[in-house]
């Protein structure tokens, strides 16, 4: 075999790696990219449909799950990006704070409480139902408002003062700072917009970007 024609297949092998390992490399490039993109669009999507759930709910815990899901999602941003959400990140942690320390509270009473309450009795002057009250009601004997708890599957007949401790309600709301937070998100990720198009977002928007 001439040399020069194996000197010239050896080159074109060569040629050939090198051309074959920048395009895989470019290929795995392209793929981490669309990884990374579909991770932080999924995030923002999280982050609205939590912050839409927030703004709906009246229950309480279902406003403390939500919150701790949008905030797993915050925390997932910004270890991709240098945005600085820190005042942000830190009064959601703070809300959460309250939130967890109502709810430790809740628990703590939960027991003491339910272990004198029945489904059928009236907690105030142990009128007893009939048929099992379904929802909030007056007792027929006292006039009192009786309250439902649903724990585990089972039914307590509690005092109102029993279902607010038990029930607490959402406070400590700051909603100019929530309403920031969105606006921000939504204007500095717009390119994923795809991910969360069909989130109803209104309540963040004013009246001019609506």
């Amino acid at each position: 075999m001439d040399i020069r024609y194996l000197l010239v297949l050896i080159a074109l092998v060569i040629v050939g790696a090198i051309v074959q390992n920048k395009l895989n490399a470019k290929r795995k490039k392209s793929i981490s990219k669309n990884l990374t993109e579909m991770m932080i669009g999924n995030r923002l999507r999280i982050i609205l449909e939590s912050a839409a759930i927030l703004e709906k709910t009246k229950d309480f815990g279902t406003f403390y799950s939500r919150l701790n899901v949008m905030l797993d999602s915050m925390q997932d941003i910004m270890n991709f990006y240098s945005k600085d959400f820190t005042n942000y990140v830190r009064y959601y942690y703070g809300l959460r704070d309250r939130c967890e320390a109502k709810t430790n509270k809740c628990k703590g009473a939960l027991e003491i409480i339910c272990a004198s309450r029945t489904s059928v009795r009236c907690p105030y002057c142990n009128h007893i139902f009939e048929t099992e009250p379904s929802r909030k009601r007056k007792c027929p004997e006292c006039k009192a408002t009786i309250f439902r708890l649903k724990e585990d599957g089972i039914a307590y007949l509690i005092t109102e003062t029993e279902y607010e401790l038990l029930c607490p309600k959402i406070d400590g709301r700051n909603k100019d700072v929530e309403i920031a937070f969105i606006r921000t998100l939504v204007v500095n990720f717009s390119q994923f917009s795809r991910y969360y198009e069909h989130i109803d977002i209104s309540a963040y928007q004013s009246d001019t970007e609506r």
